[in-house]
């Protein structure tokens, strides 16, 4: 269950390693980092130059529970503008754009739902140098504050300072929120339900602790 931060980089590597695969010779305008198209752009090397903004929305309280113990659901968009020279025609943008579409579409990526991908063709940009197709992908994800990483749980209590299991609250679906309690603080962790309620032993990467 990320915060903004976290879905933010989940979109952006998803975005770059798809790219990377599929589309090497389109470069990427990244979020406040320096691309000037007029010299980093070649029209004899390169089938495009693209840039990638991803903006949040609205949320929304997704679960009943105390201050604290909630759900919160966050929905966004990312937007990926593609130039192509302008008076080539729109196929070279539009087959662009289909990439990009599939970088993105119908794939969750460390608790980000990426949802469909719309196409527009847009025309001429405002710089006027060049052909303009965007993507929209509309993006989800859930934040609950009382999640935190197993590994920073870890780090923080130690590995002989695990307490016992106490009060499971399920949230739905196949896995679940547990809650436990070390030293009167309280933590919590997703997964498959302890054996007992007093499964305190087991610390290997992704059971329960």
């Amino acid at each position: 269950m990320p915060d903004f931060e976290a879905a933010f980089h989940a979109i952006l590597g998803r975005f770059k390693d798809q790219m990377d695969s599929l589309r090497p010779n389109v470069p990427i305008a990244w979020p406040n980092l320096p691309y000037d198209p007029l010299e980093d752009f070649s029209a004899a090397s390169h089938d495009a130059w693209a840039r990638i903004t991803i903006r949040g929305g609205d949320a929304r309280i997704a679960s009943a529970g105390a201050v604290g113990h909630r759900r919160w659901r966050h929905v966004g968009v990312v937007i990926v503008q593609v130039f192509t020279v302008l008076g080539r025609g729109a196929a070279a943008g539009l087959a662009v754009a289909d990439d990009v579409a599939h970088a993105l579409r119908g794939t969750t990526v460390n608790g980000v739902a990426l949802n469909a991908a719309a196409i527009e063709p847009v025309g001429q940009d405002e710089v006027g140098g060049f052909f303009q197709t965007n993507v929209r992908v509309a993006f989800r994800y859930d934040y609950n504050e009382l999640l935190r990483d197993l590994d920073d749980f870890v780090a923080d209590a130690g590995a002989t300072d695990f307490g016992t299991w106490q009060n499971p609250l399920l949230l739905g679906g196949t896995a679940g929120l547990y809650i436990w309690y070390v030293s009167g603080a309280e933590y919590a962790k997703t997964g498959a339900a302890p054996t007992h309620e007093t499964d305190g032993t087991e610390r290997a990467a992704g059971a329960v602790v």
